[in-house]
């Protein structure tokens, strides 16, 4: 099943949530919900996740490989947490805690709210 369409009020509200995130995360998420590729899916989670690293900078992505525990890397409860609220804000889509207890890479997050995307809202 194909993405949700992308609209306007999309852009506006990634404008706005993504804000003051690392370079190339906005951008991630225009071309993963015009295109639906899991790699810009990645670069935008990776972005966001570098966002709430406690020494976040711009070379997360190249230091974290997808298949690292992000545990390891300094992401906390806390961080997670409020990478889920913009999750589900940036999407208009509902993340079950016991979900995100379950993911623990850049990999699985990204695989997981790919599918809930294409599965829907329920």
């Amino acid at each position: 099943m194909p993405l949700p369409p992308f609209t306007d009020e999309d852009r506006e509200r990634a404008k706005k949530l993504l804000k003051g995130f690392p370079e190339g995360t906005e951008d991630a998420y225009y071309k993963f919900r015009e295109t639906g590729e899991i790699e810009a899916l990645k670069v935008l989670i990776g972005g966001m996740l570098g966002f709430y690293l406690p020494s976040a900078n711009e070379n997360y992505m190249k230091v974290v490989g997808g298949d690292v525990d992000l545990q390891t890397v300094g992401i906390d409860s806390l961080g997670m947490t409020e990478m889920v609220f913009q999750v589900e804000e940036l999407f208009d889509v509902s993340v079950a805690d016991e979900d995100m207890a379950q993911v623990t890479t850049l990999d699985e997050i990204s695989v997981y709210i790919k599918e809930r995307l294409e599965k829907g809202d329920d």
